[in-house]
């Protein structure tokens, strides 16, 4: 890690940002692991992206475009964000 402890990484960080707490703007709120990211937008959080092939953001992974195992890391991601908001 930076401070060159030993240990156990996380898997999974959650960002949440706010940069001008004057204007109406929504938070924007998402999670990541080393290759995916999913933006908190219930109910569909339709902007799930594979960072490693499209680190701009320019195509989120559809639904229908997802392998089983996508879909599985989506809920997964999904499930941490559930329990962010309690």
């Amino acid at each position: 890690n930076l401070t060159g402890q030993t240990g156990t990484d996380r898997t999974l960080s959650f960002c949440q940002l706010d940069n001008n707490t004057n204007d109406n703007k929504p938070i924007i709120m998402y999670i990541n692991d080393t290759i995916y990211k999913l933006y908190d937008e219930p109910p569909m959080y339709p902007r799930f992206y594979n960072m490693q092939k499209d680190n701009l953001e320019l195509h989120a992974i559809t639904a229908r475009k997802q392998t089983d195992m996508e879909k599985q890391i989506k809920q997964n991601f999904i499930n941490v964000l559930l329990q962010m908001h309690n």
